[in-house]
């Protein structure tokens, strides 16, 4: 091209960045005393003082007697591949930034959120110990099923951001399954007495109630599993069994 053609005959080195310059040289004089041809990249600055990314590879020539005659360097020009290169690259940093701060976004909303619909379950479950006609406790019971299964989605937002954060833990605490699997079961019985569902389940004595892990965990798992049995059962019964492996 034109802006090449001006430095035909001229001293190529010179032209080379004062950056690069000592670079280039070096590996040439490393070229010429290993004879192993190198690749190297340096930037070309052009005569209307545009620099050009260039990847030159060496090559011996050599003469009828087998010695060194001189090296031939073949450039090419890779301005537009590194361009290309650094914007990929900046897009993948802008995406990760951009996926870091919706995590710590989605964290912080949870908490946020997650406080008031606690509050909102908690009076609705007092209530519901209250004296109501039939109208009133079936309001407050599609209030709580209402919250409770916010509540879930809530915890599910939470758990993606934290997975996504690398921060998903599990707690290592003393609990009773007993406990855990009744209130799980506590929680989803209005949803399956919407669907005319009987919801039931049991501990046999001889399974060991009193474990260490993690009960929210574990109550996540139970709260999956029974609101799908409940979904995708149009009659009769949802029955958990808890057994010993």
């Amino acid at each position: 091209s034109a802006p090449w053609r001006r430095w035909a005959g001229k001293d190529a080195v010179a032209q080379i960045h004062p950056e690069d310059r000592d670079r280039v040289r070096k590996v040439f004089q490393e070229t010429l005393q290993t004879g192993v041809g190198q690749r190297i990249e340096y930037r070309f600055l052009l005569a209307d003082g545009t620099v050009r990314y260039i990847e030159s590879q060496g090559n011996f020539v050599r003469g009828d007697t087998g010695q060194l005659s001189k090296v031939v360097s073949i450039g090419r020009d890779i301005t537009e591949r590194r361009q290309t290169q650094e914007d990929l690259a900046k897009a993948r940093d802008a995406a990760v930034s951009s996926a870091r701060l919706k995590a710590e976004f989605l964290a912080n909303m949870s908490h946020e959120i997650r406080t008031p619909i606690n509050g909102v379950i908690g009076m609705t479950n007092l209530l519901l110990h209250t004296q109501l006609n039939k109208q009133q406790r079936d309001f407050a019971e599609t209030t709580r099923a209402s919250a409770d299964a916010l509540l879930a989605i809530i915890n599910d937002i939470l758990d993606f951001s934290k997975i996504e954060a690398g921060k998903l833990s599990f707690e290592i605490l003393d609990f009773d399954l007993r406990d855990v699997v009744e209130g799980t079961l506590e929680m989803l019985v209005g949803q399956a007495e919407t669907k005319g569902l009987e919801l039931a389940g049991s501990v046999p004595a001889e399974v060991p109630t009193r474990l260490r892990g993690d009960p929210g965990r574990l109550r996540q798992v139970l709260t999956n599993l029974v609101s799908n049995a409940i979904k995708f059962t149009e009659r009769g019964e949802v029955d958990v069994r808890v057994s010993q492996e």
